[in-house]
C-alpha cells in the first residue's frame, strides 16, 4: 500500500494544504467500476484555503491643522552697496587700481579703459575753440574801428553833405552785414567743435570707473586687464560693511508674507551657523527680490556677507480639519482612495475626497469619519 503524502504550498498572502488521496482510496474507486487503465492516473488533488493573519501599519482620521511649508533660501547681502560696471562695451581694459578687501571713498578712481588716440583730438579740438573764439571777438573790434574811422573822416572834412552821410551810414551797413556772416562761420564752427569735444569727453569719462561711496571693495572680477569691456557687466562692487539684510530672490511667494510677522530662519554652517527669526524688510520696495531683517534678539550675531540660510514660509493653512496622513493616501485616475481594514482582516478601499495636501497630513473632505483607521503600509 502506497503512504499518503500532504505538501504544503505558500503565497504571499495565502496557504494551501494539498492532501494527496493514497492507493487505498484508488482501489475503492477502481472497485466502482473504472478501468485499470485508470490506475495509472495521477492521484487526486484537494486544495484547503487557510487565511493567513496579516499585520497593518494604521494611521487614524483626526481633527487638527493641516500646514504646508515651503522652504526658501535667503542670502545674507549688505544694505548698503552698488554693483559697478563700464557703460561701454568694445574697448579693452587698461588698468584696475583696486583689489578685494581695499577700502575705496568716493570719487576714487576704481579702473580705466584705452582711450586711444582721443587725448590728441580733444587738444585740437579746445585749440581751434579758442582761436575762433578769439577770432570772433576781432571781428567786433575791427568793425568798431572801421565804423569810428568813417564817421571821423566824414566829421573832419571841409564841407558835409546829406548825400556824403548817406554814402557813410551805406558803408556802415555793408561793413557790418559782412562782418555778420564772418561771425556766423566762427560761430557755426565754434558749435560744431565743441560738441564734437563733448561726444569725446563724454567718451573718454565712460572709459573711467569711480567709487559712488566710501566703503571696502567685496568684489572684482578676475582677470579684467587686457580684456574687452561689455556694457552693464559687473565688474567690481562696493560695500559699506554696516548693516546687512536677508535677500530672497523668489518672488512668487511674496504673497504670503506679512508685514512684522516673524519668520523662521536657520543657518547651517559657518561662524553664525544657528536658528533666527526674521521679519519682512520695507516690502514696499520689494521688487526683483525680498528683504529680511533679523529681529532685535540678534543685534550682535557674526553674520557675514554671503552667509546663506534656508527660512521656513507657510504656503498653506486649514485649521481644524478632518485629516489622515499623507502616506495613506493613494490615486486612481485622478481620484483619491485609502485602504481600511475590512472584515476577515481583508484591506478594502475607500474613495475620498481631499484638500490642502500638507507636508504630513492631508485635509479629507469627505469619505472618512473622525476615528476611522486607515492603512498607511
Amino acid at each position: 500500500m502506497r503512504i499518503c503524502t500532504i505538501v504544503n504550498l505558500r503565497c504571499k498572502k495565502r496557504k494551501y494544504r494539498i492532501l494527496g488521496i493514497g492507493t487505498a482510496l484508488l482501489c475503492s474507486y477502481l472497485l466502482m467500476g473504472c478501468g485499470k487503465q485508470q490506475t495509472e492516473e495521477e492521484n487526486l488533488v484537494l486544495i484547503e484555503r487557510t487565511p493567513e493573519s496579516i499585520e497593518y501599519t494604521l494611521g487614524v482620521a483626526t481633527v487638527g491643522d493641516v500646514v504646508k511649508i515651503k522652504k526658501l533660501r535667503c542670502d545674507y547681502e549688505e544694505l548698503n552697496g552698488m554693483d559697478l560696471s563700464f557703460p561701454v562695451s568694445g574697448k579693452t581694459v587698461e588698468k584696475i587700481h583696486v583689489k578685494v578687501g581695499e577700502k575705496v571713498t568716493k570719487g576714487q578712481l576704481l579702473a580705466e579703459l584705452s582711450i586711444g588716440n582721443v587725448e590728441e583730438k580733444v587738444r585740437d579740438l579746445e585749440y581751434k575753440i579758442a582761436r575762433n573764439s578769439l577770432l570772433l571777438e576781432y571781428v567786433d573790434v575791427n568793425e568798431n574801428y572801421e565804423i569810428s574811422s568813417m564817421w571821423h573822416k566824414y566829421i573832419y572834412e571841409s564841407s558835409h553833405s546829406d548825400d556824403k552821410a548817406n554814402a557813410v551810414a551805406d558803408s556802415v551797413e555793408r561793413l557790418q552785414q559782412k562782418n555778420e556772416y564772418t561771425r556766423e562761420d566762427y560761430r557755426d564752427a565754434i558749435e560744431m567743435d565743441t560738441l564734437e569735444l563733448a561726444d569725446i569727453q563724454a567718451e573718454i569719462a565712460q572709459c573711467y570707473l569711480y567709487a559712488g561711496m566710501d566703503g571696502t571693495v567685496s568684489y572684482l572680477k578676475s582677470g579684467l586687464e587686457g580684456t574687452v569691456s561689455k556694457e552693464g557687466d559687473k565688474i567690481i562692487s562696493i560695500i559699506d560693511g554696516t548693516e546687512g539684510l536677508f535677500v530672497v530672490k523668489d518672488v512668487e511667494y511674496a504673497p504670503y508674507f506679512k508685514e512684522g510677522e516673524e519668520l523662521e530662519m536657520t543657518i547651517i554652517s559657518g561662524v553664525a551657523a544657528g536658528n533666527y527669526k526674521l521679519i519682512p524688510y520695507e516690502m514696499e520696495k520689494w521688487g526683483e527680490k525680498l528683504t529680511f531683517t533679523l529681529t532685535e534678539d540678534y543685534e550682535n550675531a557674526e553674520i557675514q556677507v554671503g552667509d546663506m540660510g534656508t527660512m521656513k514660509v507657510i504656503t498653506g493653512k486649514k485649521e481644524q480639519v478632518l485629516n489622515v496622513p499623507l502616506r495613506a493616501i493613494h490615486t486612481a485616475e485622478d481620484k483619491k482612495y485609502v485602504y481600511v481594514v475590512g472584515q476577515e482582516n481583508v484591506r478594502e478601499v475607500k474613495w475620498i475626497e481631499t484638500g490642502l495636501y500638507g507636508d504630513d497630513c492631508v485635509e479629507v473632505i469627505s469619505g472618512l469619519t473622525e476615528g476611522e483607521k486607515v492603512i498607511l503600509k
